[in-house]
């Protein structure tokens, strides 16, 4: 798995192993794998994966998905930015 994708899963606030499952589906069905994730899929996957962690986090979701966007929107020199 990436650096990116266990933001991802530490973002979302899933446990760990279900998130990881989870956010892999998500990520799958658009064609997308955790091993080779990059910020422009993950901007790209938020609406799935929002929609993926609805129904476990509730009221919780929009701030979820806020921190998931701050994660996009970081300037983490050990993430890869570009879709290389």
């Amino acid at each position: 798995m990436s650096a990116l994708f266990e933001q991802l899963v530490a973002a979302s606030q899933l446990s760990p192993i279900f998130g990881r499952g989870a956010l892999s589906r998500a990520l799958a069905r658009l064609g997308l794998f955790p091993d080779s994730l990059t910020k422009p899929d993950l901007l790209r996957a938020l609406p799935e994966i929002t929609r993926t962690i609805r129904p476990y986090l509730g009221d919780r979701t929009d701030e979820v998905s806020m921190n998931i966007q701050r994660l996009i929107w970081s300037a983490d020199p050990g993430v890869s930015q570009s879709a290389k």
